[in-house]
């Protein structure tokens, strides 16, 4: 099986969006908007003596690892959204060769009901 038949799980790609000025000097609230949605995905849980080695080569201590096909424009501080799960993404790595997928270091930041 390859490793594009790994990616078993459904997830939305969301960036946030500063609000618009309110014209009194003020700004509306922003909000967390959909850049990808229905991407397939891998989740892989890390172990604390692997966040902590992960930690000594990226200086990031991850939960989990989403593994991707690659998509242009994700980033540090974007949001990955799977079922009721809410993860901050904090590293952004190109995984394989020919970087035909992502690697993104994440911390579990809270859940939606």
């Amino acid at each position: 099986m390859s490793f594009a038949g790994q990616l078993d799980k459904t997830v939305n790609i969301k960036s946030y969006s500063e609000g618009a000025s309110d014209g009194m000097g003020g700004y509306l609230p922003g909000s967390w908007a959909s850049i990808y949605k229905k991407i397939k995905a891998n989740l892989v849980l890390i172990q604390k003596g692997e966040q902590i080695l992960a930690y000594d080569k990226a200086n990031v201590f991850a939960e989990v690892f989403w593994y991707l096909e690659y998509l242009s424009g994700i980033k540090e501080g974007q949001r990955v959204h799977w079922e009721s799960r809410v993860y901050e993404i904090k590293l952004v790595l190109p995984w394989q060769e020919k970087a035909r997928f992502m690697k993104l270091a994440c911390v579990e930041v809270g859940r939606q009901i």
